[in-house]
């Protein structure tokens, strides 16, 4: 049975492009990617399929990492071996190689040009909500890329992902209030973690569908969006259209034309 969902990018806003590329590409082992814009203002490097979206933004407010939890998590096949690669081309690491006992990975993070912090964790099974990414990912080193996004209450965002976009309950961490929650739909796969109001910040999500006309329907049935708010026919290609959250992130859904 086909997918409804089936890729999703976090987008970054960066103060210079054409460093952040240089950064994802030449420390990360990113593909190099096409430029978009003139200036330039835009790329999606990727490395094993996963692709991150780099945006240049002007206004440097809006460039606003996460204080206390992750920007982007990536599920690895060899975190050791990683760290390695990375350390030996001058990353910034901002955690060592560590051993996460209450979900089970060995982990460790880095930061980047703009100062994004990226985990990167190898699942050990020692996790009571360990899942089985191997056996779904492709044969490339990096197995899955999830986004973090900030929640001021977990359980509610949990409520409406479910509710709303059909997502379900993957994991939590179990905890009173609850603090972290993973949450899929078919093969994507998000993370929400709770953070202090006055440390908010925000993420711009891109999620890839097969149908944007059944995905628009759903949510306008839904009060997500209103009538007018499908584009179609962008200049880069794409029918689109995009609401947010309860906790202020930016959600968008398109479909290649």
């Amino acid at each position: 049975m086909a997918r409804d969902f089936f890729g999703t990018a976090p987008v970054l806003f960066v103060k210079d492009i054409e460093r952040s590329v240089r950064y994802y590409v030449d420390v990360l082992g990113f593909r190099e990617p096409q430029l978009w814009g003139d200036p330039p203002g835009f790329a999606m490097p990727d490395r094993d399929g996963m692709i991150v979206m780099l945006s240049r933004q002007d206004n440097h407010d809006l460039i606003q990492p996460k204080k206390q939890i992750w920007d982007m998590y990536f599920w690895v096949r060899d975190a050791k071996a990683l760290l390695e690669e990375f350390s030996a081309k001058g990353a910034e690491v901002t955690q060592p190689l560590t051993y996460k006992e209450q979900y089970g990975n060995q982990e460790f993070i880095i930061r980047d040009p703009d100062g994004y912090t990226l985990a990167f964790g190898q699942e050990t099974g020692d996790c009571p909500f360990y899942v089985d990414r191997e056996s779904a990912s492709g044969p490339g080193h990096w197995m899955q890329l999830n986004p973090v996004l900030a929640s001021q209450d977990v359980r509610r965002d949990v409520s409406w992902y479910c509710d709303k976009l059909g997502f379900r309950m993957l994991f939590n961490s179990g905890d009173t209030p609850l603090n972290y929650a993973g949450i899929a739909n078919a093969g994507l796969e998000l993370h929400l973690q709770f953070q202090f109001p006055k440390d908010m910040t925000s993420t711009d999500l891109r999620i890839q569908v097969r149908q944007i006309t059944d995905m628009f329907e759903t949510c306008l049935q839904n009060g997500l969006v209103k009538p007018e708010a499908l584009r179609r026919n962008t200049p880069w290609g794409t029918h689109e259209f995009g609401f947010f959250d309860p906790s202020g992130n930016r959600i968008h859904f398109y479909q290649d034309v």
